[in-house]
């Protein structure tokens, strides 16, 4: 992929006077190529001052990879800091993770952390009562960066994963060269999805102007192991001018290549998507260049772990919490996936510079 590259941290700019804008689509889809370097989120902070105390973690799912991936950061991150996680095992149902912050009121819990993470909307009765008790609440990777407070929750940590979309779009645009007439797949029933497709097309917008167009299906996440694929066939029937497929979450990528196949056009139409799991990493690196997949822009969950750790400490010790923890993205493809590991797997390829920064920032080492 031409100048294949990473994530944005802003948005794009203003709409130029010649679309489409190539240069800073390359420019944009080669930020994030390289192994990445942690920033400090915020001031540092003396986490000596909370240890010893226990925090009560409610995940979304504990069998899920993604939520024991984010645990395994967040409990290396709490074992160095001398905090005690006490994790209230569920299967997801939100009475689980309202019996899940009952027992963590009942057991005086220093912090309650939805890490995951249950939406807060559903469980206000039960964070009502934490309030009344002097509990604060954390949420962690729920919404996006600039989301309204939330009720009843006393800090967070969140994702960007708009940003990151943006450069998905940026690096697809560098692909075609301009001319990307694209699929995107979304899944409306998660929260972040409508802005995420929001951000997308707006990126578009700008940066590629009328030389670029998007088509949207919506394929809930109970029906995309028996309606994605023929979705995306349909879609690739009814449009044979689609070039590339933009799947918002790489959980949908197996099924849409899948459809792309089905359809015969997988000379014509490539795909690109979002999250770095393990499988997707996989399927590039067996493919490499002759592939249907082009690139999988992935996170470091352990890190995110290690993050949600800094605004825990930060509501234990009194320090600021800040509005970015400045979360890792790399954008893998087939010149690079060799450093995703052989073979692939979700934590390869992000450096450990976030437990050296973290620490020192905690002031746990020098």
């Amino acid at each position: 992929m031409a100048g294949a590259g990473g994530l944005a941290a802003q948005a794009a700019p203003a709409p130029r006077s010649t679309l489409p804008d190539l240069a800073y689509a390359r420019a944009q889809a080669a930020k994030y190529r390289d192994v990445p370097v942690w920033q400090a989120p915020g001031p540092a902070l003396d986490a000596r001052k909370a240890r010893g105390k226990t925090v009560y973690v409610v995940p979304l799912l504990s069998a899920l990879p993604y939520q024991q991936a984010l645990n395994g950061g967040l409990k290396a991150a709490a074992k160095a800091a001398g905090i005690t996680i006490v994790e209230q095992t569920n299967q997801g149902q939100p009475p689980q993770w309202a019996e899940g912050v009952e027992q963590a009121i009942a057991a005086k819990a220093d912090v309650i952390a939805l890490i995951g993470a249950p939406d807060p909307a559903l469980l206000q009765p039960v964070l009502r009562k934490a309030k009344a008790a002097g509990i604060p609440v954390v949420v962690g990777n729920l919404v996006n960066e600039g989301t309204p407070p939330l009720a009843n929750v006393s800090a967070r940590m969140d994702l960007d994963s708009q940003a990151t979309q943006r450069v998905a779009t940026d690096a697809t645009i560098a692909y075609t060269r301009g001319k990307a007439n694209t699929l995107i797949i979304t899944a409306d029933e998660f929260s972040p999805s409508r802005g995420i497709v929001a951000a997308i097309q707006d990126e578009y917008a700008k940066v590629c102007g009328k030389g670029c167009t998007t088509t949207v299906i919506n394929v809930p996440l109970a029906q995309w192991s028996t309606r994605l694929r023929g979705a995306v066939l349909a879609a690739l029937a009814a449009d044979p001018e689609i070039t590339f497929v933009h799947a918002i979450y790489d959980g949908m990528t197996a099924f849409a290549v899948a459809g792309i196949r089905a359809a015969g056009a997988q000379q014509r139409v490539k795909l690109g998507t979002v999250d770095g799991s393990a499988s997707v990493l996989e399927l590039i690196r067996r493919q490499a260049s002759t592939g249907v997949i082009l690139f999988d822009i992935g996170t470091s969950l352990d890190w995110h772990g290690w993050a949600d750790m800094d605004v825990i400490l930060r509501v234990l010790t009194g320090a600021p919490v800040p509005a970015s923890q400045h979360l890792p993205r790399r954008i893998f493809d087939a010149t690079n996936i060799a450093a995703a590991g052989t073979p692939s797997a979700p934590q390869a390829g992000y450096g450990t510079s976030y437990v050296t920064g973290y620490s020192r920032l905690w002031g746990l080492t020098k």
